[in-house]
């Protein structure tokens, strides 16, 4: 289980990491697919803020942010 200060931790890395990529989505150190792929070249940055909304989430409500624990299917009779 997660502690909520690893939780937060994570957040801050996530939110540091997404903003930094949307700031300087051309800087060809951080271009993860380029964007002159038809359909396909925003996905990156798609994904960075992805992570960017989720660290926020995540510091707002940590319970909310919080990965749902896998419960095994129940049989019905």
């Amino acid at each position: 289980m997660h502690s909520s200060r690893t939780r937060r931790i994570g957040a801050v890395i996530g939110i540091i990491c997404g903003a930094i990529y949307l700031i300087y989505p051309s800087a060809s150190v951080f271009e993860l697919i380029p964007d002159a792929i038809p359909f396909i070249g925003s996905l990156d940055e798609a994904g960075a803020t992805a992570l960017l909304l989720w660290g926020i989430q995540a510091l707002r409500s940590p319970q909310a942010a919080a990965l749902p624990a896998a419960t095994p299917p129940q049989r019905q009779p």
